[in-house]
């Protein structure tokens, strides 16, 4: 993420809010990005805690915006591209409408087309997602149902050894260290379902 790039924080942000994630998501990821990442629809980070129940360092997160001062937000994704997020001081789970929700997501998305429009065309600075071929992706998605290679193998009708040569391009083409991590980045990056 790169201020002024593919990051906008707010000017009425709590002082020091940004510098105290930007050091924290350097050591860890944070869930409501990968929840934002892989949802539809806005939802209140109030709401995304009581789906993932993250617990321990998973909380980082939301242990810092309280922090700060930030009680809760809306977290609108558009475009699968970007994420829009507005803090508030208070609870917004039961007082947002359906309509004030609806409002403000259309908002989000008025605002990122605003801002595509605003950036500089640079091919570089969104990178497309991996090109997986079909065999890639069918070998990460039966991964990710629990298949080891050898089942791969049998239900593709394919030798281990291929199955296993899919697996090392897919992760090279992910810059994923394993094949758990391969899997996991290609459910964050929408490629396989």
């Amino acid at each position: 993420m790169k201020p002024g790039e593919t990051l906008f924080v707010y000017k009425h942000a709590p002082q020091g809010w940004w510098r105290d994630y930007s050091d924290f998501s350097r050591k860890s990821y944070d869930p409501g990005i990968m929840m934002a990442r892989t949802s539809m629809t806005p939802y209140t980070w109030t709401e995304g805690r009581r789906i993932i129940e993250p617990i321990g360092a998973d909380r980082w997160a939301w242990d810092l915006a309280m922090k700060h001062g930030m009680r809760d937000g809306l977290t609108c994704p558009v475009g699968g591209r970007w994420v829009m997020s507005f803090w508030s001081r208070r609870v917004l789970t039961d007082i947002l409408s359906m309509e004030a929700r609806a409002l403000i997501f259309m908002a989000s998305s008025f605002a990122v087309m605003r801002i595509e429009k605003g950036l500089r065309a640079d091919p570089d600075q969104f990178p497309s997602r991996p090109l997986l071929t079909a065999r890639e992706q069918a070998v990460l998605q039966m991964a990710a149902a629990g298949h080891d290679v050898k089942a791969i193998a049998i239900a593709l009708k394919l030798g281990a050894e291929t199955v296993r040569t899919h697996f090392r391009k897919a992760k090279l083409k992910l810059s994923a260290k394993n094949r758990t991590q391969a899997v996991a980045e290609a459910i964050r990056q929408s490629i396989i379902p």
